[in-house]
């Protein structure tokens, strides 16, 4: 069993920091692409549900193992919940040069991190300024604070990498990033058992109570809706043993497999984008499904001719192998003598042989192939039914919209 854990992380510091900021400060803030974490409210992090869930944690899968089923942390997930971007402009963390603007954060070459607590004092100092240098260590400190946090309480430097050009900052896909990041500490926290765990644990536990109707707390009575962070208020303390109860006795009724937008969520500008990706990317996977199908069947189609050819061959060297001695041609009769003849008999036996292995080569081939096209059918069948059940939920709503007077 996978011990509670501990994290340098809490929501409270970050919120704390949020209230100290000014109106300007705010709308910088906003412009960068984080307005709807400025609006987080406090919750207190429940490490033993955190615990429980991920010791339900499979590294290969990437998915919690719950007993109705398996279920996945998604990039809608990320942009419902903490409400940022998921698609745009990867980031990735690769090994730039050491920069200047590292050294000025207080980085090094050899240790290139950040410490959140001298964010904190550099931010401090920036209590009535609203220029660049105070978007660049405010975005760190939410790095550091809230979407990336270490486990030693720092943040890498190399983040900064990416708030060079404060312009392109707004079309990064932070969420994609939040996700990938949480993936590595579930990874490494069920492969090491280590103690203190980063990423952002505040999102994995919203995400369990979006998704799991287990020590789910009420609404919060804010008319915020957006992000899904604002709708919880803060769950009632319970036990591991408890826990650990519950998860072994879930039933599929307590579970919502896949959240979906309200008409509301969908008008938003990135929640539409990943609406408009995901569609996108089913409509292609069914075309290259199409093409792999109609590839499939003229594969089986050679492989049927080849077989026809190589059974052709088989019977005539068969054929060939039993036709006595005056049947040859003239010339081979004249110049053979029976021991050359064996000889010869035995070169075609041996042909023989290698033949049969490559016709039962083709077939196995032939059906694996034939299984290949089995299930790209079926994979596509099941995506046009996706699509097709999409379209019509689209016009229940838009007939239901239009007959409301």
């Amino acid at each position: 069993m996978v011990v509670n854990i501990s994290t340098k992380f809490t929501v409270s510091s970050f919120v704390k920091r949020v209230e100290k900021l000014s109106d300007n400060q705010r709308n910088a803030i906003k412009r960068m692409g984080f307005s709807h974490l400025l609006v987080m409210p406090n919750q207190n992090l429940s490490k033993t549900l955190l615990a429980e869930l991920i010791e339900r944690w499979n590294c290969e899968k990437k998915a919690f193992e719950l007993p109705p089923g398996e279920i996945k942390a998604t990039l809608m997930d990320i942009a419902l919940i903490l409400g940022i971007r998921v698609t745009g402009e990867p980031v990735v963390l690769t090994d730039e040069p050491f920069s200047e603007l590292e050294k000025v954060y207080g980085s090094s070459s050899q240790n290139r991190q950040i410490t959140v607590a001298s964010l904190e004092r550099r931010l401090q100092s920036l209590s009535m300024v609203t220029n660049e240098e105070f978007i660049r260590t405010f975005i760190l400190f939410i790095f550091g604070a809230l979407l990336f946090p270490n486990a030693d309480g720092t943040i890498d430097s190399r983040y900064l990498y990416f708030l060079k050009d404060l312009d392109k900052v707004p079309h990064f896909a932070w969420g994609e990033a939040v996700l990938r990041d949480l993936y590595f500490w579930l990874d490494r926290r069920k492969r090491e058992t280590v103690e203190y765990m980063g990423s952002c644990l505040i999102f994995l536990q919203i995400w369990s109570y979006e998704h799991i109707d287990i020590a789910r707390p009420i609404f919060q009575g804010s008319k915020l809706s957006f992000p899904r962070a604002c709708r919880w208020k803060n769950s009632t303390s319970y036990t591991r043993q408890w826990f650990t109860t519950k998860f072994e006795n879930l039933k599929e009724k307590q579970i919502i497999w896949q959240l979906k937008p309200t008409a509301e969520e969908s008008n938003i500008d990135f929640v539409r984008e990943l609406l408009e990706a995901e569609k996108d990317n089913l409509e292609a996977l069914s075309t290259s499904n199409h093409l792999l199908r109609n590839d499939a069947v003229s594969d089986v189609i050679k492989l049927e001719e080849s077989e026809d050819i190589v059974g052709e061959l088989l019977e005539a060297q068969k054929d060939n192998l039993n036709l006595p001695t005056s049947q040859l041609s003239p010339t081979i009769a004249s110049i053979e003598n029976e021991d050359s003849l064996r000889t010869r008999n035995q070169i075609l036996e041996k042909q023989n042989l290698e033949l049969k292995k490559e016709v039962d080569f083709l077939r196995k081939e032939n059906q694996n192939l034939r299984s290949q096209l089995s299930s790209v059918g079926n994979l596509a069948d099941r995506l046009e039914r996706i699509l097709f059940d999409g379209d019509v939920n689209k016009e229940k709503e838009e007939t239901s919209t239009n007959s409301v007077p």
